[in-house]
Order: C-alpha cells, then sequence, then structure tokens
C-alpha cells in the first residue's frame, strides 16, 4: 500500500506501514538575514508519526505558532481519517488565527487528506491500484 502527495511536500506509506514526509520551499524573496521558515522545522512544514505523515505550506509564522502538522498527526493518532485530519486542521488554523494554509497527509492505512483555504495551491497523488492519478490546483 503506497501513497505519495506532492505539492512541494512528499509523504509515503510503505506496505508495511512505515510513514515518511518531507517539504520543499521555495523560499521567500528579500527575506530578513536569519529569518527561519516553518520547512526545516519538525511539526510545522513536515511531520511524521506512526499514525501518519503531513507537509504543509504558507505563512511559516502561524505554522510555527500552531505545529499545524504535528498537530494534524496527533488527530489521526486520535482516530481521525487523513483527510479529517486535514481539514480539521486547516478550519482551525483558519477559525484560532485567520490565516491561510494548505496541507497534505497520508495515513498509516494509505488514506489521502488535503485541505486548503489558500490561492489555487497544486496538489497531485496516485496510490498503488489507481489507473490514473488525482491532480487539482
Amino acid at each position: 500500500m503506497y501513497s505519495i502527495i506532492v505539492h512541494g511536500g512528499v509523504g509515503a506509506v510503505d506496505d508495511k506501514g512505515e510513514m515518511t514526509a518531507g517539504t520543499s520551499t521555495g523560499g521567500v524573496f528579500l527575506k530578513l538575514l536569519g529569518h527561519v521558515g516553518d520547512t526545516p522545522q519538525p511539526g510545522t512544514g513536515t511531520y511524521a508519526t506512526k499514525s501518519g505523515g503531513a507537509s504543509s505550506t504558507e505563512p511559516g509564522e502561524s505554522m510555527m505558532r500552531t505545529l499545524i502538522t504535528k498537530t494534524a498527526c496527533d488527530f489521526m493518532r486520535m482516530g481521525l481519517d487523513a483527510q479529517g485530519a486535514a481539514s480539521g486542521k486547516v478550519n482551525m488554523l483558519s477559525n484560532t488565527l485567520g490565516t491561510e494554509a494548505g496541507i497534505v497527509i497520508v495515513d498509516n492505512q494509505g488514506g489521502v487528506g488535503f485541505a486548503q483555504n489558500t490561492r489555487p495551491m497544486a496538489h497531485a497523488w496516485f496510490k498503488q491500484g489507481m489507473t490514473e492519478p488525482v491532480a487539482g490546483l
């Protein structure tokens, strides 16, 4: 059971249930010297546990304040599937901070979750057994 999600980030679960997640960054033009964004910080841009893996994007400060990817993985540990965790975390971020975000998640059963309240965000996934990938903006 392999699941992969791409949008600047990747999450995958193998046939043994091992999870991984990764995120890349486009960077911020003219950012302040010494500023560290959300991507390299565990729990903000990327996070993975036995329950699932998550990758997110948009304003790093709000991601850091809410640990968006860690919290999404916690939601899965508490029983939500990948889509429930993705939708729940984006709604929580929007309602508590009034900010935008996008998140992609793979749970340990190979389920895929995607949610955004941002401008169009390219995303795609392909799972074992599918004949065509799912893709959108």
